[in-house]
């Protein structure tokens, strides 16, 4: 019990002494903070004194020397000859002068201060008179410290101080003085500077302090500490402030610090600072800064009582409150000693209820669990409070029994029974490995399940352990992931360097062996030919595997971006048809193009890339389908998904040799390519189909393939395009072509009712029949009510009555005025003369676009005459011809420039070879205006490449500099070089190595296109 008091009173001793100590630190700690506070507070509020004081005084010197040329013109006037001028000019003089300080300036005089400083010996600061003459012509004397020359130089131009005026009116005044160009003489006067002299109050004024009550008091000193001006006269500060200091409570350090401050002398840097003196018992803040001129020196002393006020104020009543603490804090640890008997008669449940609560706190944060349970009767004494977040069951039920734990195992048996535990051994652990599912979430988790079994006397209880092992696990399985992604990948760069090495040396080895057999063949001009084009063929499937290659590694860096513009589904499904249709004829194949639904004419896309994508498809389905097989491109307008956007389905089947089900799941990766005795004979890089999947996902679109091997495969790709406006059409088009009533012959209702809907604001009444019979009553009624249709459009293929028939008995009725269109996916080659001899007129292909119908309308109404039956066909690529052309090229490579002029010469063309752009252009320039039709322009030249030499030559003088062709001929063949020839002024692009039936191509089209009339001798385009 003694024990127990000695301790309680070094408690209540330790307390005291620890409140007494933080409350004198405080107390210093507040002292310092409010010094702090005073002290910036007060620098700043004399920053603006200060400020406000240098201003007027600046101000002041600035306006004498705006008098100094009108003083020096006066004086000049009035030492002249002219009594009358010097007269009327002392006169206005003097009025100006007392307007100035009367009206606008408010000093005393204005004087003309002389040359020469007279010393006297005495022992006051102001021992030198200097003489001044006001405008009067009175002399007045005034007392400075230093030399007139001294303060003019050293006072920043002309600020000098005096006390004593011993003129006329005598008193305290400044004077403030400004030195002139040249000494000159005032009525006989030599002076050398001028300066004007204010009352001492006035420059007083400027030094009133509104803050702190007004208890301040400014005075304005010298760096000796000599007292110029000072807002209170009767303050015992005296003639010299530093004096004065030493008089006080200061110490040597302290004084000398502010000596050191002061001295301005030798171009030292005057300095601020603040300190607390004491002067009569009273605390003051006694503050000091340089003005900036004539080592002056601004003093402020304020009472700190004025100054700290509040601050003082908040120290007391924080004092007060903690010593309010202290008392409380003295009265609480009397309490707790009282109640520290029935703190002990509670120790033992304050003790398990903290154990549980920190328990608590640790599981609550994790989906940990932990239970102290009986092994006799299972009934926990404690159950972790997250068990029903972590298991989604009730602690209750736990709390009765913790094997309803064991409920949340996943399908394994229950780890432990009460025979297993009764057999560890005290202080045994058991483990392991469980997965354990959520009961309300189904949740999976992995933990690891401890138990520790404790005896203590009658006490048998365990410990389990629930530790949530989910994130190692996943983490362990995402390592073994990435482990497996590696190896693939490793594996995967091995088979790709494998295929390409392989896909590279085959069409190489062909090359090569060809090469030998040409030298040893040479005179055997069919097998040179044979060779050749055997070489020829391997070339350009070597080509075709770098483009691939390139194009796959592009598009797997990210470096591929898509290109978006507008342009018309009808022209794109044109050029597709018109493209694949030569080559399912190759094979006899029958090659169709159907739509379905409203097809915008209209969208912005990448049309380039969709081209590629289709194309891949399509020439894999014409190569993989036999001969007389079948192809089918169908376009389809799906639901739309997003506002203003088309969701077009692309859907290529054919009737081919199909792939089997396990190929199907690898036919987009690289090099993959299905090995069987059927596609053994057949040419292919592997890369087409990943090359169109990457386009495909890059698009945002997404593609599938069913196949069956024997029986052919569907690709099926869909994209989202954004529907635009059509460009301006003609106004009034359909009246002006007099098409009022069109008459649509097809046997499928949905196909003439996608016109009707495609035509419906045109204005044009469309009328549709589902058999050629009932077309042909609908034209001899219309003939017979005089209501004839304008135009009638025939599907060629039909159950009842095909349109050979139904347009030779509509030609019967109607006559030759009627236009009859047929509108077919078939060849057109195939039914020309079977049409021509019915009677058709022109032919559509299907699908049906406005666009389409309205360029053939404008072609068949031209002059009124009836155009021959099939459309004008484009030049096939042998026909064209660019014999007789002059061509500038720009090419380095010695042996590149010879095949190009080789295979130009073979073509009736004469070729000029420059070496570099630089060359080019200069050639070009010194050229006739008609010398050159066309430049090939390489890319990559030494000198100039052919970017920079096409912009030059487009910016030149030459007269056809704006319009003369210029074709890229490059090797750089990827979208963004075409798009980078482009931007530099090119024409068109043409890819490496050189294809003259792409070279013909590209130069008839650009030359057709500009329907430029060539010079008499030129070949025919």
């Amino acid at each position: 019990m003694l024990k127990t008091k000695i301790r309680d009173g070094i408690i209540i001793a330790v307390c005291v002494v620890a409140v007494v100590i933080t409350a004198v630190l405080y107390s210093l700690f507040a002292s310092s903070h409010i010094f702090i506070e005073s002290k910036e507070h007060l620098e700043e509020v004399y920053s603006q004194v200060r400020a406000t004081f240098s201003e007027k005084v600046v101000g002041h010197h600035d306006f004498l020397d705006s008098w100094e040329d009108y003083i020096d013109e006066t004086v000049n006037i009035l030492n002249g000859d002219d009594a009358d001028a010097a007269k009327q000019r002392e006169s206005e003089l003097v009025g100006f002068v007392e307007n100035q300080w009367k009206n606008i300036w408010g000093y005393t005089h204005f004087y003309f201060i002389g040359t020469e400083t007279i010393d006297e010996s005495s022992e006051q600061s102001y021992k030198r008179l200097v003489n001044c003459k006001n405008v009067y012509g009175e002399t007045v004397q005034f007392r400075i410290r230093r030399s007139l020359e001294e303060l003019l130089s050293e006072d920043k131009g002309g600020v000098v101080g005096t006390r004593e005026d011993y003129g006329e009116e005598g008193g305290n005044y400044m004077l403030f003085a400004s030195r002139v160009d040249k000494t000159n003489t005032y009525k006989g006067f030599e002076y050398s500077a001028i300066g004007i002299s204010f009352d001492a109050q006035a420059i007083l004024n400027l030094l009133t302090l509104e803050a702190f009550n007004e208890t301040g008091q400014f005075f304005i000193a010298l760096s000796d500490g000599g007292t110029l001006l000072q807002t209170d006269p009767d303050h015992t500060v005296g003639g010299n402030i530093l004096d004065h200091l030493a008089e006080l409570s200061l110490s040597k350090d302290e004084l000398e610090k502010i000596r050191l401050d002061w001295d301005g002398a030798n171009g030292k840097e005057q300095k601020s600072d603040t300190l607390l003196i004491t002067e009569e018992g009273e605390e003051y803040y006694f503050s000091y800064m340089p003005i900036g001129f004539g080592e002056w020196m601004l003093v402020g002393l304020v009472p700190s009582a004025g100054v700290n006020g509040s601050l003082s104020r908040f120290r007391t009543v924080t004092i007060a409150v903690m010593a309010l603490i202290f008392v409380t804090v003295a009265a609480c640890i009397a309490f707790i000693l009282i109640m520290n008997g029935r703190r002990r008669v509670r120790e033992k449940s304050f003790e398990v209820k903290s154990r549980e609560d920190l328990l608590g706190v640790f599981t609550g944060k994790t989906n940990d669990v932990i239970a102290l349970f009986s092994t006799d009767t299972f009934a926990c004494e404690y159950v972790s409070s997250n068990v029903k977040k972590v298991f989604g069951i009730d602690k209750s039920r736990v709390l009765t029994d913790v094997r309803v734990l064991l409920d949340a195992i996943d399908g394994e048996k229950r780890p432990f029974t009460a025979e297993v535990l009764k057999a560890m051994p005290n202080g045994d652990t058991w483990e392991a490995e469980l997965s354990m599912v959520n009961a309300e979430t189904g949740v999976k988790s992995w933990y690891h399940l401890a138990l520790y079994r404790s005896i203590h006397g009658d006490s048998d209880n365990c410990i389990l352990f629930l530790g949530d092992r989910t994130k190692d696990r996943q983490m362990r399985e995402s390592l073994e992931e990435a482990l497996e992604l590696a190896k693939n990948a490793n594996e995967a760069k091995s088979h790709f360097l494998s295929n390409m090495s392989h896909d590279i040396r085959t069409p190489m080895n062909a090359i090569i062996g060809y090469s030998t057999l040409l030298a040893k063949d040479a005179a055997n001009v069919e097998r040179v030919r044979e060779y050749t084009k055997k070489i020829t063929y391997s070339g350009q499937h070597l080509l075709s595997l770098i483009n691939d290659i390139l194009d796959m590694s592009k598009i797997e860096s990210g470096k591929t971006s898509l290109n978006i513009e507008q342009f018309g589904m009808p022209e794109f499904i044109e050029e597709l048809y018109s493209m694949m249709s030569a080559q399912a004829a190759a094979k006899k194949q029958t090659f169709s193009v159907h739509t379905k639904g409203a097809i915008p004419e209209y969208v912005l896309g990448d049309k380039m890339r969709l081209n590629q994508i289709m194309l891949n498809i399509l020439s894999n389905a014409i190569k993989y389908t036999y001969e007389k097989g079948t192809v089918t491109l169908c376009v389809e307008l799906m639901k739309e998904s997003v506002h203003n956007h088309a969701h077009l389905r692309f859907s290529v089947a054919d009737t081919g040799i199909g792939m089997s089900e396990d190929y199907v799941k690898s036919i987009f990766d690289p090099f993959s390519r299905e090995a069987n005795a059927e596609t053994k004979s057949i040419q292919g890089t592997g890369l087409g189909m990943a090359i169109t999947k990457n386009i495909v996902d890059l698009m945002g679109g997404t593609i599938s393939v069913e196949s069956e091997l024997g029986k052919g495969s569907t690709f099926t790709v869909e994209l989202e395009l954004a529907v635009t406006d059509a460009p301006p059409a003609e106004e009034d088009f359909w009246q002006h072509h007099n098409v009022k009533r069109v008459l649509v012959v097809d046997d499928e209702e949905d196909v003439c009712m996608d016109i009707k809907e495609l035509m419906e604001d045109t204005g044009v009444d469309i009328r549709y029949r589902l058999s050629g019979k009932s077309a042909i009553d609908a034209v001899a009624q219309s003939v017979e009510s005089g209501e004839e249709y304008s135009i009638v459009l025939l599907d060629w293929k039909m159950h009842d009555m095909d349109g050979v028939e139904t347009a030779r008995r509509i030609r019967e009725l109607a006559g030759k005025a009627l236009p009859i269109m047929v509108l077919t996916s078939y060849n057109f080659e195939d039914i020309e003369e079977e049409a021509k001899a019915a009677g058709v007129d022109l032919f559509l292909p299907k699908p049906f676009f406005v666009s389409t119908f309205r360029r053939a309308v404008t072609k068949i109404r031209i002059d009124g005459a009836m155009p021959e039956v099939k459309p004008v066909p484009s030049p096939a690529r042998d026909e064209l011809s660019i014999a007789g052309l002059n061509v500038l090229a720009a090419e380095d490579n010695e042996i590149n420039a010879e095949i190009l002029c080789e295979l130009l010469d073979a073509e009736g063309v004469t070729c000029d070879i420059a070496v570099n752009g630089k060359e080019a252009f200069e050639m070009f320039v010194a050229s006739k205006p008609n010398q050159y039709d066309l430049i090939f322009m390489d890319v990559q030249m030494p000198v100039m490449n052919g970017y920079e030499a096409t912009r030059a030559i487009r910016a030149c003088e030459h007269s056809r500099a704006a319009t003369i062709p210029i074709f890229a001929m490059t090797a750089n063949a990827f979208d963004d070089d075409v798009k980078a020839a482009l931007d530099a002024g090119m024409n068109a692009h043409i890819a490496k190595p050189i294809d003259m039936n792409r070279v013909k191509q590209v130069v008839c089209n650009h030359l057709n296109k500009a329907k430029k009339p060539k010079n008499s001798g030129k070949g025919k385009k």
